[in-house]
């Protein structure tokens, strides 16, 4: 993942409903919509990621705005001339997202994995397992209260230079009651509001999230 960087962005746009209901009228809301491209990210406009990791096991995670099959790849080493896992599952919905579980790997150990989807978009990461019970040292992040309309998120920026073993996202993940870049509205009330506000935090925002 990439953080920090300087640009500019499109304004949001506000209507008022009938009944009063602010909905955002931006470029940003349709990522949620099939087919819909981000800028680096193409059509996993969310990224990609690993969690709840082990020493033996990890969970890895993406969104996509294309229909069809996803194909998760985790290989030994950087180049994936070593791919030892390929798992394949369905989008049905591109706005709930995918996620398989990983299983057969070895303590403290670094690997590499990479998403593909139906339209062909690519997306690389790596993670490291868990060490055995008994190492010493150890070194991880953590941060509290994500808002989707500050986005980029700058005390995150030499995260990835630190080399940590895991990093605990605390929340709040969402202020639905805050306005912001891609919903204006004054408190988020439907599922399609919240997916809205999630989808602002993990999307990206002058080329960075």
């Amino acid at each position: 993942m990439k953080f920090l960087g300087i640009g500019t962005a499109g304004a949001a746009l506000a209507s008022v409903t009938p009944q009063g209901k602010i909905q955002a009228q931006n470029k940003w809301p349709r990522l949620l919509q099939q087919g819909a491209t981000s800028p680096t990210r193409g059509t996993l406009p969310n990224g990609i990621a690993a969690g709840d990791t082990t020493q033996t096991s990890t969970v890895l995670w993406t969104r996509s705005t294309e229909l069809g099959d996803v194909t998760f790849e985790v290989a030994a080493d950087s180049d994936f001339s070593a791919i030892f896992s390929t798992q394949t599952v369905a989008v049905t919905d591109v706005t709930i997202p995918v996620k398989v579980q990983i299983d057969g790997l070895n303590p403290a150990t670094n690997y590499g994995y990479r998403v593909t989807d139906a339209a062909g978009t690519i997306l690389e990461g790596r993670f490291r397992t868990a060490a055995e019970g008994g190492s010493s040292g150890l070194r991880f992040g953590v941060s509290g209260d994500w808002r989707g309309e500050l986005r980029p998120y700058p005390i995150l920026a030499n995260a990835l230079e630190r080399e940590l073993e895991f990093f605990i996202a605390l929340g709040d993940t969402i202020y639905a009651d805050i306005p912001s870049v891609d919903f204006p509205g004054e408190q988020a009330s439907t599922l399609e509001d919240y997916r809205i506000k999630h989808n602002e935090v993990y999307t990206e925002r002058y080329g960075y999230n």
